[in-house]
């Protein structure tokens, strides 16, 4: 065919005559485009509404002189011609400037064609395991975020495409045909995220869709899940089988620790993100939440923290005790003023129990390591004091013992401003249902715990006056190697506690001898700590430079008591002069 005449017939497609072009459909199997000519388009033809055939508008004598050969246009019969001009103003089909007047060069293994319109949406590989079912069902658009549209209804005939359909077609193609990325979401399962379009396929339909990308074991554990948003299909994920049952169907480590495999996913929710954490309990993991949330502005990006328990009955039974606290905290705290954790979900998954939290930033000790351990300034001390201890206000208010306050367990909720917030209650617990004797990390220990004496709220106040102190000297204020040597570190402060005292507790014999003297303890260095050997002044001095705080020094001496009943409550605390003097 002469190049005029290929020219001419491009203006007459390009004009809206009803003269069609080979149309591109894509080869499954090597992912470009090819041109299909008359034979072998009578598929898609049927699957779009599209006629694949080509014709000319001019007379029927032009068309017969011309020689018509596989990928030119032959004549279409008048009836098809009218059909086809009633589906384009049905579906009022643009013709957006990359199908008038570019040709498609940027795309590997294509020969320079026009583009008239593509025959269904065949651009992402797994929605083209569909194409047959385009005729019954619009074909679901899918989401950066591994998040699926549900099909919509067919409200048109078989034979139309509808108009928005198109329209994101004709967006994905352009960003093709400029060298644009088309970037798969975070697992891979989706194209785009759009607002409010998004929402779970059922398992069945997932089943169906990416079961390539899901192991034996999920194929059968999808089915018992009404919602799928995320099945981390780009995860290089443990291929589990039905049958091979030992350590949790390989799930677990020997420890019964879930094994974390990065991009895969939680509950057919959560994707994971990276590990933040691990502990006697089992893990955290940073991890993106795949359904979408009510406007929140303190959930950004839908970033969860999830602690997964270990696989053990004795932390099975912990993580059951803290959801029930973290249960009643939320309904006494509804308005989130307490500066205490939100729990956002708990969940049962592959036999862990799983608890979803709102992620927050760096916590206490990891912002002085990056202080260099020179300590706070006093005015941003007190402004984390008020707020430790009105969170400490609302729990003992209702009889609630945290049990394990350190600096790593208080986080920033942003990394550039002071708001903070108190996590772990792992380890708490409500007065009259106290079961663990061996709580609180050694250094924030009291030393009622350590000596085996009745303990209860007043065991968080002294780890709260160890917390003060270290985040304005930068060091800790007990720094014991093990238990004798931290209650030798106490005694250097305190002095020796009293017979009344030593005598209601019931590990006394451990650390005093029959006159109610400590033992003798020798540390790692070879140093002996000796009662009475320091003062709360010298203990709170960072520097011989660094000025005299009389009523910081008398707050964290009214922390820091034998007798627990001796101790400040938080209530008490908070009206302290030093406090006072931080909401000037």
């Amino acid at each position: 065919m002469s190049e005029p005449m290929k020219q001419e017939r491009t203006m007459k497609a390009l004009s809206g005559s009803n003269t069609r072009l080979p149309i591109p459909v894509q080869n499954r199997q090597s992912g470009i485009f090819k041109s299909v000519d008359k034979g072998k388009c009578k598929n898609a033809e049927q699957t779009t509404g599209y006629d694949c055939s080509s014709g000319s508008s001019s007379s029927s004598s032009e068309s017969e002189s011309e020689t018509q050969t596989p990928g030119e246009t032959v004549t279409l019969n008048k009836q098809h011609k009218e059909d086809q001009m009633s589906i384009m103003q049905t579906t009022k089909l643009r013709k957006p400037e990359i199908f008038a007047s570019k040709s498609v060069k940027s795309l590997p293994s294509y020969s320079s064609r026009f583009i008239s319109c593509p025959t269904n949406d065949l651009l992402h590989d797994q929605l083209a395991k569909d194409r047959e079912k385009l005729t019954k069902t619009s074909a679901s658009l899918i989401s950066a975020q591994g998040v699926i549209s549900q099909p919509e209804e067919e409200t048109a005939s078989s034979n139309s495409i509808e108009p928005n359909r198109i329209e994101k077609i004709h967006e994905r193609l352009q960003c093709l045909v400029e060298g644009e990325d088309v970037k798969d979401g975070s697992t891979a399962i989706d194209y785009k995220k759009e607002k409010g379009t998004i929402e779970a396929v059922n398992a069945k339909m997932a089943l169906h869709r990416f079961k390539p990308y899901l192991s034996p074991y999920e194929q059968t554990e999808i089915l018992k899940y009404h919602s799928v948003y995320c099945v981390g299909s780009y995860a290089k994920k443990h291929w589990a089988t039905t049958d091979q049952t030992t350590l949790n169907y390989g799930y677990d480590d020997e420890k019964g620790d879930y094994q974390i495999v990065i991009r895969d996913h939680l509950n057919y929710r959560y994707e994971i993100i990276e590990s933040l954490g691990k502990g006697s309990f089992g893990q955290v993991v940073k991890c993106r939440d795949m359904k979408p949330q009510s406007k929140d502005k303190n959930q950004v990006n839908n970033i969860v923290a999830v602690k997964i328990i270990r696989n053990k009955k004795r932390f099975h039974a912990q993580a059951l005790t803290e959801i029930k606290i973290l249960e009643k905290l939320m309904q006494l705290d509804p308005h989130n003023k307490y500066f205490i954790v939100r729990m956002l979900d708990n969940f049962y998954f592959r036999e862990h129990l799983c608890i979803v939290f709102e992620c927050l930033s760096l916590n206490l000790y990891e912002v002085l390591q990056q202080n260099s351990y020179q300590g706070f300034s006093i005015g941003l001390v007190k402004r984390f004091a008020h707020q430790i201890l009105s969170a400490l206000k609302l729990l003992s208010d209702h009889k609630i013992i945290h049990c394990d306050l350190k600096p790593e367990n208080i986080l920033l909720k942003q990394p550039d401003k002071s708001g903070i917030k108190i996590i772990d209650f792992g380890s708490s617990c409500f007065v009259n249902e106290r079961v663990y004797s061996y709580i609180q990390s050694r250094f924030y220990r009291a030393p009622e715990v350590i000596l085996g004496l009745e303990y209860g709220l007043p065991i968080d106040m002294w780890s709260t006056g160890c917390i003060l102190a270290e985040l304005y000297t930068g060091r800790p204020l007990f720094p014991g190697e093990n238990e004798p040597d931290q209650l030798a570190c106490i005694m250097q402060l305190l002095g020796v506690p009293d017979k009344q005292y030593l005598d209601r507790c019931a590990r006394k014999k451990q650390f005093f001898d029959m006159y109610d003297q400590p033992r003798k303890s020798i540390n790692s260095k070879g140093k002996k700590r000796k009662p009475n050997s320091m003062t709360f002044t010298e203990a709170l001095k960072r520097s011989s430079h660094d000025a005299y705080d009389r009523e910081f020094v008398d707050f964290i001496n009214k922390c820091l008591t034998w007798e627990p009943s001796e101790r400040m409550t938080p209530e008490k605390a908070l009206n302290h002069p030093w406090m006072k003097a931080a909401k000037k």
